[in-house]
């Protein structure tokens, strides 16, 4: 009796710290400026949830030993849909804690329970009582179990290594603020009232360009906001713009805004500038340093904190197609240094 009530105590001593340390990670805030913390707490989800189903599962073994293959399926279902329950409540739950839950993570927890089960029926098949008896328990096919359930866990990973090299990427790239050849581009972007995919044509660097769609009547925008903040040392913004020849109104006033960390509730605290573009036509924008410093109004940019790029059609009057692509700055013989 002794020894079972210890094998209870650890085994619930066990769970209870397994499921705390899950639950603060799950729901802990984590630093909400970039893209990179996110990523790698993304990459945290089916690892945790692989080893919290596998501790859970053997936590029941060492607590109600069973040699039933019957018994150990069904332990090991039930195991693996409580995990996923658990995992599923967090991301609904997650929104009052300062995050917010996301469809990534709940697919990301559910391979890592898949996985954790792999090897789970691995290692069931390659007990010797069972081994002896199924047809399932030859070692390369336990090995494949096992290497599956790794494979897995290494699918929720595709996502947020993009996130994490495209972030590395364009710091690395700077001056080069946007080039497009990268779908993880996109997450830099906030697309409001308008939507935005990557294309193929009227690429200048490059294979692909930002494909903008600004429905007719509304004041939409496409916005970069995570971009290098410090511009002292710019003299000038250049970008490629095209408007679609067949998608378009006939004069289209495409307008771009530098917001700054300053910028006020007023939406006119920004510095803009407007271009006139004919349906099909393709031009180089080139905003020179002069034309932010002495904008009509009250206060200069900051320019050593920029926070936004923003890109709109005014209100064009007919579905309007947009195509951007090589948004870089120049730099002052300082910076190139």
């Amino acid at each position: 009796m002794p020894d079972i009530n210890r094998k209870v105590t650890i085994a619930f001593a066990a769970a209870l710290v397994i499921a705390v340390l899950a639950t603060i990670a799950l729901l802990m805030p984590v630093p909400s400026r970039g893209r990179m913390f996110p990523a790698i707490g993304d990459m945290v989800h089916a690892p945790m949830f692989a080893g919290l189903t596998i501790g859970m599962f053997f936590g029941l073994q060492i607590l109600l030993p069973t040699s039933s293959i019957k018994t150990i399926r069904t332990r090991a279902v039930v195991v693996g849909f409580l995990v996923l329950v658990f995992g599923v409540a967090s991301e609904i739950v997650q929104d009052f804690f300062g995050r917010s839950g996301n469809l990534h993570d709940a697919v990301s927890d559910a391979l890592g329970i898949s996985g954790a089960l792999c090897v789970i029926v691995a290692w069931t098949l390659h007990r010797p009582t069972v081994a002896a008896r199924s047809t399932w328990a030859s070692k390369p096919f336990c090995w494949a179990l096992v290497v599956t359930g790794i494979l897995m866990i290494g699918l929720s990973w595709i996502s947020p290594v993009a996130t994490i090299h495209d972030t590395l990427a364009s710091r690395r790239e700077f001056p080069l603020l946007a080039s497009f050849e990268r779908q993880a581009e996109l997450e830099r972007w906030h697309f409001r009232d308008c939507s935005g995919s990557l294309s193929t044509q009227d690429a200048t660097l490059g294979a692909q360009s930002l494909e903008i769609k600004f429905p007719a009547s509304q004041a939409g925008n496409a916005t970069l906001f995570e971009i290098k903040r410090d511009w002292s040392n710019a003299q000038s913004l250049m970008l490629e713009v095209a408007v679609d020849e067949k998608r378009s109104c006939d004069v289209n006033a495409f307008v771009l805004q530098i917001v700054d960390q300053s910028h006020g509730r007023e939406y006119r605290d920004v510095f803009r500038k407007e271009v006139l573009i004919k349906r099909g036509e393709k031009q180089t924008i080139t905003i020179p340093r002069q034309q932010w410093i002495s904008r009509k109004s009250d206060r200069p940019l900051q320019l050593e904190w920029i926070r936004a790029i923003n890109l709109i059609i005014t209100e064009p009057s007919e579905e309007t197609v947009v195509r951007v692509d090589d948004i870089r700055l120049s730099l002052g013989e300082q910076s190139k240094g």
